[in-house]
């Protein structure tokens, strides 16, 4: 991952290529996300959980994602590096 500072993530869009050096590692990243909604809280869950939790299941039977479904992922990059930063 690469260093974003939480100013200029709070300020609002940071495009995922920005935060992650590579689609691979985005997808690392998202495996490592827990947005399960009956294990935490609202507040400690990723923007676009929903997406996120059917995306975890879809690469971890099949081993990747659709096209579209990679698209989405990408919109949802910085929230997926805010939760982990803010994790870590």
């Amino acid at each position: 991952m690469k260093k974003v500072s939480a100013l200029r993530l709070s300020q609002g869009k940071v495009k995922w290529n920005e935060c992650f050096d590579s689609e691979s590692e985005l997808l690392e990243a998202m495996m490592a996300c827990k947005a399960d909604v009956n294990k935490y809280p609202y507040y400690q869950l990723v923007k676009g959980y929903e997406y996120i939790v059917s995306f975890q299941k879809q690469f971890s039977t099949k081993g990747n994602l659709t096209e579209k479904q990679m698209t989405q992922l990408k919109r949802l990059g910085s929230s997926i590096y805010k939760h982990l930063s803010a994790h870590f």
